[in-house]
């Protein structure tokens, strides 16, 4: 009976001191959704009469036709015909509470044909904020994909981060990288449009490391087996308190 507690007491450290963020996949419910940008290199252009607000109405258009479908709001590059000039916009989120955040989620609109493609590097750089005017940068994350030839196809992106934050204001920002019109008439050496149909941000799982335990727990203390029980619910007292979840309003 010793034993086994002794070596349940010792398990249950090294889970408490190895605990990790996790994510939940819950949906946070968004308040607004802003587009930041410089002018004279970058504009907006909601699709069919829409507006911005479509990239969070819940309808990430499966399968449209043309980049004229109402849903998808397009992203110009207007400095596309100046080689090595890679502007970029901001999408700012602003969630309808303070959240724990462990995803970012896109539907990208690809249409190689209309030059229509995806971030320099496949890249996403991610701030948070808790005023959505001092922001922190929080890392940039990269997703696999391509613009494919003569193809019109959706890309749903999840961005898992390394460690959930907290935060009211999330900002995404694209950069437009070189593209493979070089040689066209026009010439554009860079990406020209970025669509999106589609943004969300997952709730994430916020989990304290315990310190390190200094003791060697290899010897058995003299304590008898009623003081084993007593280790065995600190243990257990031990491993919540490390895994601290932090929940948040749901959509």
């Amino acid at each position: 009976m010793k034993k086994v507690l002794s070596v349940m007491f010792a398990l249950m450290l090294i889970v408490a001191m190895t605990a990790t963020v996790t994510a939940e996949d819950a949906k946070l419910a968004i308040a607004e959704v802003t587009y930041v940008a410089v002018e004279a290199d970058a504009g907006m252009a909601p699709q069919g009469g829409g507006d911005i607000s479509v990239l969070t109405d819940g309808d990430a258009l499966t399968a449209p036709t043309a980049f004229s479908t109402k849903g998808i709001v397009l992203f110009q590059n207007k400095k596309s015909t100046e080689a090595g000039v890679y502007t970029e916009f901001s999408l700012v989120i602003e969630l309808e509470e303070s959240s724990v955040v462990g995803s970012v989620v896109l539907d990208f609109y690809k249409e190689y044909n209309s030059m229509i493609g995806l971030p320099q590097n496949n890249e996403v750089a991610i701030a948070k904020s808790s005023d959505g005017t001092a922001f922190i940068d929080v890392e940039t994350l990269t997703f696999e994909g391509e613009a494919a030839p003569a193809v019109i196809e959706m890309q749903n992106v999840k961005l898992d981060l390394t460690e959930a934050v907290e935060a009211k204001f999330i900002k995404l920002t694209f950069t437009y990288g070189d593209s493979p019109f070089a040689d066209a008439t026009p010439s554009k050496p860079v990406w020209e449009w970025m669509g999106l149909t589609e943004v969300g941000v997952l709730e994430g799982v916020m989990s304290e490391v315990s310190e390190d335990v200094s003791e060697d727990t290899s010897e058995t203390p003299a304590t008898g087996d009623n003081g084993y029980v007593a280790l065995a619910v600190i243990a257990v007292v031990s491993l919540a308190g490390a895994a601290i979840i932090s929940r948040k309003k749901r959509a």
